[in-house]
């Protein structure tokens, strides 16, 4: 004979359904609703409210609400639910960032692949010295794991002094090994790590050849940094005509953010700002520069046309 064994939890499907339907429908009161399904949630099935969670959260069969969502997730959360803690900690990152850092911490001791997020959290926060040391670590170990997202990290935290002594020379390291992982900021910066020589000796052919390849994903600042090579010969030969192109190429996209969002989608865990600016040797190197490219397309379009007008006597 078949053995039934009584479910360790009071779930009511046919109240389930009514909470959600109320849920749907609901205004700004639906804390009842909450309560009920918070009331027949546990570990064996924290799985509905995630999901729920989800479907609020994208719109996918209900009305997007955010709110609720966030509500949804922490009733998973509170049952030991790792993705929905992952879920109420993304909420809180730019919201809240103490709430960020408690959750990812919960996250990422039951699961390596927070511990990334947690040390962008650090590092963001950046309220002490702890904060810095905290990050700094957290990225060595998990860079040591071969993740190029965190080894690009470490690379700033070398480059900047963040949590170590600063350390132009292993910065160019880890910017190098993430660059051989495809990682594109490690890319641009390994660029311009060669061509102003930083932790390194200048080599203009390779910060030529790593801003083209950066440029391939249409990201601004290395297409603007290509058309500088272009216009002054480094690391290629003058050509004005490449250089007026990328320039207004960089200036249509700095001019049309939405066209540009369209064509530059590079996917990374963090939030990653790649600006910055170093003094070597006297030298201000700005890593990603303002470049309302009008004044730089007047410059080289009259450089086309002068050198236009040159060919043009030639030939006669």
């Amino acid at each position: 004979t078949l053995e039934f064994s009584t479910p360790p939890f009071p779930f009511s499907l046919s109240q389930y359904v009514l909470a959600v339907e109320s849920l749907q429908n609901a205004s700004s009161d639906y804390q009842k609703d909450i309560e009920v399904i918070q009331n027949m949630i546990t570990p064996n099935n924290c799985f509905l409210s995630y999901d729920l969670a989800q479907s609020f959260e994208q719109g996918i069969g209900f009305k997007q609400n955010e709110d609720i969502a966030f509500n949804l997730y922490k009733i998973s959360s509170e049952k030991e639910h790792i993705a929905s803690t992952y879920k109420l900690a993304s909420f809180y990152t730019g919201r809240h960032l103490e709430e960020a850092i408690h959750f990812y911490k919960i996250a990422s001791s039951k699961s390596e692949q927070y511990k990334l997020l947690l040390a962008f959290c650090y590092m963001k926060r950046n309220r002490d010295q702890n904060d810095a040391t905290r990050a700094f670590q957290l990225y060595e170990s998990i860079s040591n794991e071969g993740n190029f997202e965190a080894t690009y990290y470490l690379a700033r935290c070398h480059q900047q002094g963040f949590g170590t002594a600063q350390n132009y020379e292993k910065a160019f390291e880890s910017y190098t090994k993430a660059s051989n992982g495809n990682f594109l900021y490690a890319i641009y910066n390994l660029g311009l790590f060669y061509e102003y020589g930083i932790g390194t000796t200048k080599n203009f052919d390779e910060a030529f050849q790593l801003y083209k390849r950066a440029s391939q994903t249409n990201y601004i600042p290395a297409i603007y940094r290509l058309a500088r090579c272009y216009e002054y010969g480094i690391g290629t030969e003058s050509n004005f005509d490449s250089a007026f192109s990328l320039y207004s190429l960089a200036s249509q996209f700095e001019q049309n953010p939405e066209e540009y969002q369209n064509v530059f989608q590079y996917n990374t865990i963090t939030q990653i700002d790649n600006s910055f600016e170093e003094t070597i040797n006297g030298e201000t190197i700005v890593s990603d520069p303002s470049f309302a490219s009008t004044l730089y397309i007047n410059q080289t379009k009259s450089l086309v046309q002068y050198r236009k007008g040159l060919e043009y006597e030639n030939d006669k």
